[in-house]
């Protein structure tokens, strides 16, 4: 009987202070694995986006500098345009970019006198201005003696 004890006191030793720690132990370790392990998982799932998200910066980085290349060219054009009809003595009655891509186009409406219309119109004919006139509308205003001229055109912008 003393045996049987003392087996049962080595036993319950054996499973308090050595095997019982070990396997809480052990569980924490798996529970630790089985979280890093998901973490790995997140962390390749996003590594594997980066080419993406690369390449959709990309895009949105050429359209970004597309556009702000599309604010200058119309801010320029306003000026030209607006410096034209300054000088011809024309009021500015609209002033509508439409679209832009490898151009810009634009619909410009004027008033003022016939000769003044023409001398913008030869103006802004300029070869260095890049402008092709696609239409022209001429109205004449009786009551005030002017003309109102609307111009549709587009502006080619450098290819190089």
């Amino acid at each position: 009987m003393i045996y049987f004890v003392i087996a049962l006191l080595i036993v319950s030793i054996y499973y308090f202070y050595i095997y019982r720690p070990v396997t809480v132990e052990l569980k924490e370790l798996r529970n630790t694995r089985i979280e890093k392990q998901n973490e790995l998982d997140y962390l390749i799932f996003q590594a594997r986006q980066i080419p993406d998200l690369k390449e959709e910066r990309d895009s949105y980085l050429a359209q970004k500098n597309r556009l702000e290349e599309m604010r200058m060219s119309v801010a320029d054009l306003l000026v030209v345009v607006n410096r034209v009809a300054r000088n011809k003595d024309l009021e500015i009655l609209n002033f509508n970019p439409l679209r832009a891509g490898d151009r810009i186009e634009l619909e410009v409406r004027f008033r003022g006198g016939y000769r003044q219309i023409s001398e913008a119109l030869i103006s802004l004919n300029l070869p260095e201005k890049r402008l092709e006139f696609l239409e022209l509308d001429l109205r004449a205003d009786n009551q005030r003696e002017i003309i109102i001229a609307d111009i549709f055109l587009i502006h080619h912008r450098d290819q190089g």
